[in-house]
């Protein structure tokens, strides 16, 4: 048997891009545009006053390319929830 195809190898492993949340951003910008890599970090912050963030503020590429802190995939990403509703005029 070749000990290549019994070991992990963590670079090989990707998480999906997280999705922005409404009226918020992801830090690094590049975690929310493209795939990353195992062990990579991003951080979600409100862009708004009076927002505030639901959900873990920081998540990470786990293996086997799940985000940690929620859902898998783009799911279970920090919300930014505001005290009163926003309208939009258009």
């Amino acid at each position: 048997m070749d000990l290549h195809s019994c070991i992990s190898f963590p670079a090989a492993i990707k998480c999906p891009r997280l999705r922005r949340p409404n009226y918020g951003e992801v830090y690094p910008p590049e975690c929310a545009t493209r795939r990353s890599r195992h062990g990579r970090r991003c951080a979600f912050a409100c862009r708004l006053p009076g927002f505030e963030l639901h959900g873990a503020p920081v998540r990470e590429c786990v293996a086997p390319g799940v985000w940690s802190g929620g859902g898998t995939g783009s799911d279970g990403a920090a919300r930014c929830v505001g005290e009163f509703p926003v309208v939009e005029i258009t």
